[in-house]
Order: structure tokens, then sequence, then C-alpha cells
């Protein structure tokens, strides 16, 4: 199992570092919806777009996709297909006030589970940092 596949698998580890929501007002660290960039996310890999992938990230998973490049992502996409069936969830980090943790349901060949996705503001608008 590629790398990046191998991070995406690991995310199940971090299901215990969600909590509910404190009174942090999301809107005012970014527009928009957290739990967007993980819909871009799985449909830039899906569809072998490596323009979208790049604007969907950022931090360690964009350190990860460039260690591979987008050829090696998509190659490793393929040979593990994943599919996102939903977002679940989305939760403030209570270490990172600008990092939201988003439950996320993924299909990997026949099997279905939960993950979670590091979400972070950034520039003005929510990436996926953590995969």
């Amino acid at each position: 199992m590629g790398a990046l596949m191998g991070a995406l698998m690991g995310a199940l580890v971090l299901g215990g570092a969600c909590r509910s929501e404190p009174g942090t007002n999301a809107l005012a660290l970014a527009p928009g919806d957290p739990g967007a960039p993980v819909q871009t996310y799985f449909d830039a890999l899906a569809g072998a777009d490596c323009p979208k992938l790049r604007a969907s990230i950022g931090g360690e998973a964009e350190a990860s996709i460039l260690a591979v490049g987008c050829a090696g992502a998509f190659q490793q996409f393929a040979e593990h297909p994943t599919k996102l069936m939903g977002v679940e969830s989305i939760a403030a980090d209570g270490r990172d006030p600008t990092l939201r943790l988003v439950r996320a349901r993924v299909r990997v060949g026949d099997a279905e589970r939960v993950v979670v996705i590091g979400v972070r503001a950034m520039n003005g608008s929510w990436r996926v940092v953590r995969i």
C-alpha cells in the first residue's frame, strides 16, 4: 500500500481526538464549509485533477503529495480506490483553534469505515492538511 493510502488508513487513529466544537467561530477563520475540501480532495483524486488536488491541500497532506507527485498520488489512488461516502461530523481540535477534525465515511474496496481528516484554515480557505 502506498504512503498516501497508508496515511489515509492511519487517520482512523485520530478518531479519539475529536471533541465537540467549543465556542470558536469557524467563519472567522475561513468562509464556507470546512468539510468542502474533503469532497474536493476525493473528487480530485478520482478525476486525476492535479490543480484541483493541489488547491484542496496544505500542510502534511501537501508534503505527502509533493513527495510522490500528482501522478504518483493518482497511481496509488487507482491501486486502492477510496470513495467518500459522506461527511459525518466536523469538530474543532481542542489543541488547535484553526484545525477542524472532519469525520468522514469512506469506502475502500468493499469495506466502509470512518476516518478523521484534519482541515485547517489557510490563507482564507479550508485545506485538507492531515489524512
